[in-house]
C-alpha cells in the first residue's frame, strides 16, 4: 500500500452563516425518513423530501451518470459520513470557501438531533514544495470557521486525502460514506498521470474497504477565468481551460462524480445524498 506524507495545521478563521430554515427542515426530514418523527415534528412544517430524492441533475454537462452510489444496505446501527473538503488556494476565488463553510455549518446544525449519522469533516490542502497534505479535522459546528482557502499550502493532494480518510473509516462498523468536494484536479509535486493513477487506486482502496464514495466537482469559473487570462497574457499554453479540467476529472471519477458551477446545486446534491443514505438505513433496519 502506498505510503504518503501528511501533517496537520490550523487554518485562518472566517465568519460563516447557518441557513437556519434549511437546517431545521433538513434535520426534521432526516428524522422522518428514519422513522423517528412524532406529532409535534409533523406539525412543524414540511420539507419536500421527494423533491430532493427526485432531484434532476444539471443538464448543461453531458454524460453525467446515475447518482445511485449505494451498492449495499446500510447496517442497522447507522451511517458514518466523512465530508472531505478542498481548501486549496483556488477556493479563494468566487467566494467558494465562504459558501462551503456556510453549507457545512448548516449541515452540522441539521444533524444535531440525527443520532444515527456520525458526520465529520476533513479540510485539506497541500505543500507546494513537497508531496505532502495538510489536514484539519473539523468535528463540530463551531470549527467550520476554519474551512478557509490556504494561500500558502495551496495545492490539492487528492490521493493523500482519500487515503487518509479511508484509513480512518476502515476501522468503523457503520455503513461508510465519503463525499469529496473539490474545485480542481489532483495536484502535487508530480505529473498529472501519476496523480491520476494514485487517485484511481485510492478509490479502489475505498471500495475494498466497503466505503461508498462520491465526488462533487465544483467548476469554479472565477478561478478558471483568472488562470485563462494569466496564461494567455504570458503567451503560455493555456492549461486551465475548463473543458480540459472537466475531461480530466471525468476520466478519474467516472460514475462517482457530479459537476456544477452553481453552489445551490452543490447544496441540493448534498441534501439528496443524505436523504438517500438515511432511506437506506431505514431499509436495512
Amino acid at each position: 500500500m502506498q505510503k504518503y506524507d501528511y501533517g496537520f495545521k490550523i487554518r485562518h478563521e472566517s465568519d460563516f452563516e447557518i441557513n437556519e430554515v434549511l437546517a431545521k427542515k433538513l434535520g426534521e426530514t432526516l428524522i422522518r425518513i428514519k422513522g423517528k418523527s412524532d406529532l409535534e415534528l409533523a406539525q412543524s412544517g414540511d420539507l419536500d423530501t421527494q423533491s430532493f430524492i427526485n432531484f434532476r441533475i444539471n443538464r448543461r454537462f453531458k454524460n453525467i451518470p446515475s447518482l445511485d452510489i449505494f451498492n449495499q444496505q446500510i447496517e442497522k446501527h447507522g451511517l458514518s459520513v466523512y465530508f472531505l473538503v478542498d481548501c486549496s488556494g483556488s477556493m479563494s476565488w468566487g467566494s467558494a470557501s465562504e459558501q462551503l463553510s456556510n453549507l457545512t455549518a448548516t449541515i452540522f446544525k441539521a444533524l444535531k438531533k440525527c443520532y444515527f449519522i456520525d458526520f465529520k469533516v476533513i479540510a485539506f490542502s497541500g505543500d507546494t514544495k513537497s508531496y505532502k497534505a495538510l489536514f484539519q479535522e473539523i468535528n463540530k459546528l463551531e470549527d467550520c470557521k476554519y474551512i478557509t482557502y490556504d494561500g500558502i499550502d495551496r495545492y490539492t493532494p487528492t490521493p493523500i486525502a482519500l487515503n487518509y480518510v479511508a484509513e480512518k473509516l476502515g476501522k468503523m462498523e457503520n455503513k461508510k460514506l465519503v463525499i469529496l468536494f473539490t474545485d480542481g484536479k489532483p495536484e502535487g509535486s508530480r505529473d498529472d498521470k501519476l496523480l491520476e493513477e494514485e487517485t484511481k487506486q485510492e478509490i479502489i482502496n475505498m471500495k475494498n474497504k466497503k466505503i461508498d464514495f462520491f465526488t462533487i466537482f465544483y467548476v469554479n469559473e472565477a478561478y478558471f477565468n483568472y488562470q485563462h487570462k494569466r496564461y494567455v497574457k504570458h503567451g503560455i499554453y493555456d492549461m486551465y481551460v475548463i473543458k480540459d479540467t472537466i475531461d480530466f476529472m471525468r476520466s478519474i471519477f467516472k460514475s462517482a462524480m457530479y459537476e456544477t458551477s452553481d453552489f445551490k446545486e452543490v447544496e441540493k446534491i448534498m441534501i439528496k445524498k443524505l436523504c438517500e443514505a438515511v432511506e437506506k438505513i431505514n431499509q436495512g433496519a
